[in-house]
C-alpha cells in the first residue's frame, strides 16, 4: 500500500501544481492530503483558482488557512466538497 502524500501548498501557479500532482501520481501516489496556506501577498482569487485546479485532479484540500489579519476564505468552488473551518494563525 502506498502511503499518502501530506503537504501544505501556498499560492503557486496552476501549471506547477498540476505538474507536481502528476509527478507524484507517476510515482504511485493516489492519496493526497493537502492544506492551502494563503499569505497576505496572495492575489485575490488565488484560493478559488487553486481549489478549481485541485478539483480537476480529483483532490479536495483537507483544510486551509489565511495569514492573520487577511481576508476570510472565498466561497468554495462548485466542483469541490464543503470546506472545513478556517484555521487562521495555526
Amino acid at each position: 500500500m502506498t502511503p499518502p502524500l501530506i503537504a501544505v501548498i501556498g499560492p503557486l501557479e496552476t501549471p506547477l501544481l498540476q505538474a507536481w500532482i502528476e509527478h507524484y501520481r507517476t510515482l504511485g501516489i493516489d492519496d493526497f492530503h493537502l492544506a492551502l496556506h494563503l499569505p497576505e501577498h496572495a492575489l485575490p482569487g488565488t484560493e478559488h483558482r487553486l481549489r478549481e485546479a485541485l478539483a480537476r485532479c480529483g483532490i479536495v484540500p483537507a483544510w486551509w488557512n489565511t495569514a492573520p489579519g487577511t481576508r476570510p476564505p472565498t466561497p468554495t468552488c462548485a466542483t469541490a466538497s464543503e470546506p472545513r473551518p478556517e484555521r487562521s494563525g495555526t
